[in-house]
């Protein structure tokens, strides 16, 4: 998961040195080794991320906080223009980085600037987000299971109790999460997540067989 965001960027600016600092031993094993030879020419640098739901999106690096382990990226939307979309990453929340190039030395000298206190107010906003993300992940669940949470989490609060899914925390969904395992003592509310997890199960069958 990944979250995006627009902003201007104001103030001196911002350039982190990476070498031992990065904390995370999941971010330094998603890291490309150019990232972590102690340079700054990674600065607008062209890389692929894959977020831990597998969506893949190409940018230049606009800059690597290694202490909170983020990673902020501006996605180009176009050759025509000049807007770029700002993406922030939690590098524990990535599956892979790929380095697609390194920056040349015009896109270097034409990188905006962001205050400190920007970079403070969104790494803090950031770090909530990825830990909504990551809690949003099942312990060792099926893929099918890691689907249904997700179809459900989109219109009804879900969350993990180990292997099992609350839904609005009125009704538990059991492995192999069919209907016949959704448990509530609340009818309405029973009722209608059974509605929705019939519909996402058939949804989800109808995907394998094609």
């Amino acid at each position: 998961m990944y979250f995006a965001t627009s902003y201007n960027v104001i103030s001196t600016s911002h350039c982190c040195a990476m070498t031992t600092a990065v904390q995370s031993d999941k971010a330094k094993a998603v890291l490309p080794t150019e990232f972590l030879d102690g340079k700054c020419d990674f600065i607008g640098a062209i890389i692929s991320v894959t977020s831990s739901k597998g969506e893949s999106i190409e940018g230049s690096v606009f800059t690597v906080d290694p202490v909170a382990n983020l990673l902020i990226l501006e996605e180009r939307k176009s050759k025509a223009t000049s807007k770029k979309k700002t993406h922030i990453f939690h590098l524990d929340a990535l599956q892979q980085i790929k380095l697609v190039r390194m920056a040349d030395a015009e896109s270097e000298s034409g990188l905006p600037h962001i205050s400190e206190e920007e970079l403070l107010r969104l790494e803090q906003r950031n770090k909530e987000n990825a830990q909504r993300a990551l809690a949003s992940i099942g312990p060792g669940v099926s893929p099918e299971a890691q689907a249904i949470f997700d179809a459900l989490n989109k219109t009804m609060p879900c969350q993990w109790d180990k292997q099992n899914i609350w839904v609005m925390r009125e009704v538990v969904i059991r492995p192999p999460y069919d209907v016949k395992n959704c448990v509530s003592s609340d009818q309405a509310a029973l009722g209608r997540v059974r509605k929705v997890l019939e519909g996402e199960k058939s949804r989800l069958k109808k995907a394998m067989l094609k």
